[in-house]
């Protein structure tokens, strides 16, 4: 499993709903040609998304569920042998913004046999700061990524959270211990 973390200053409510829209995935997700809704619940979805990676078009069906303050996904179809993950948007400290965990599990299949792990985990690297900053340009058009309380985030913060120790530098976690 890999763990990818940021911090964004719209509030996890606004960005729960933000990452739950899947029709304008295209807007901002990289690589994100199509995401076309196939069914839709209360607390759920199926979506057929086409993505471009690595100079390949995946065709991919995803659930698409929502659990509080969690976005999980799941493949249902698609090039992997098996995928998931799950998308957490907690309070920052003193409720300046957003910490995002992404969770990512996956199983390339037959397609790993064929790819060097450091590319894969530079590849994840890429497109997980590519979607927060592809999630940050679209939230500026919202109007929703403004901090007048509070102005930019300090260079450093190390602060205690219920998983420990925490260090940020400029905005992005570094450690946790």
């Amino acid at each position: 499993m890999i763990r990818k973390f940021a911090r964004m200053k719209p509030p996890p409510e606004l960005l729960v709903g933000f990452f739950s829209d899947t029709s304008r995935w295209p807007r901002w997700m990289p690589g994100v040609v199509e995401a076309r809704t196939i069914r839709r619940t209360m607390d759920s979805e199926l979506v057929n998304v086409t993505q471009d990676i690595m100079g390949r078009r995946f065709r991919q069906r995803f659930e698409h569920r929502i659990v509080g303050q969690t976005v999980r996904q799941r493949q249902v179809k698609g090039v992997f042998k098996g995928w998931r993950a799950t998308w957490s948007f907690d309070p920052a400290p003193e409720r300046r913004g957003t910490t995002l965990c992404c969770e990512l599990d996956f199983d390339l299949g037959m397609m790993g046999m064929m790819m060097p792990t450091r590319a894969v985990q530079r590849e994840i690297d890429r497109i997980f700061e590519a979607t927060v900053a592809g999630a940050e340009r679209e939230l500026r058009h919202w109007g929703a990524d403004r901090d007048d309380d509070h102005g930019e985030a300090p260079l450093l913060e190390v602060y205690p959270s219920q998983h420990g120790l925490e260090v940020w530098i400029a905005g992005k976690r570094v450690a946790r211990c």
